[in-house]
């Protein structure tokens, strides 16, 4: 189920045809949403942009182009079918954008598969972490 975040549109109610759309997924059972987690996040977006969260499964109607323009994924904690990387890898084509967060222990912590489509793309996320135990200020 596709929920606007954002009530009726753009700021104070007006519906701008333009306006970027920004879809926090929570089918795959993510640590972070735009109601858990990024809840602060979402509602500063919500000032500039239309934010929506994805509760249904990953298919070509509830990603693409005219639903959402940036889609984030805020630790994913299951495994993406091979459609579901299909559609994934279809939005970017089509010039989505994707922000793909994992926490500590990657994907094995995570149990999800997601480095099979960022590899295609060059990138992986590492199972480690950085950590800075001491603040420097750097002048």
């Amino acid at each position: 189920k596709m929920e606007d975040r954002n009530g009726v549109g753009g700021k104070d109610g007006e519906s701008g045809g333009d306006q970027t759309t920004i879809m926090f997924n929570a089918c795959k059972k993510e640590t972070h949403t735009a109601s858990k987690g990024f809840r602060q996040l979402s509602r500063r977006l919500r000032t500039t942009y239309q934010v929506i969260e994805n509760k249904d499964i990953l298919d070509a109607s509830s990603l693409n182009k005219e639903n959402a323009q940036i889609a984030v994924f805020g630790g994913p904690r299951e495994k993406f079918s091979k459609s579901e990387i299909g559609v994934v890898k279809s939005f970017l084509e089509t010039g989505g954008s994707v922000i793909m967060m994992l926490g500590e222990g990657g994907e094995s912590r995570y149990d999800t598969n997601i480095n099979y489509l960022l590899e295609q793309y060059g990138l992986f996320i590492n199972s480690d972490c950085a950590l800075r135990t001491i603040y420097y200020k750097y002048h």
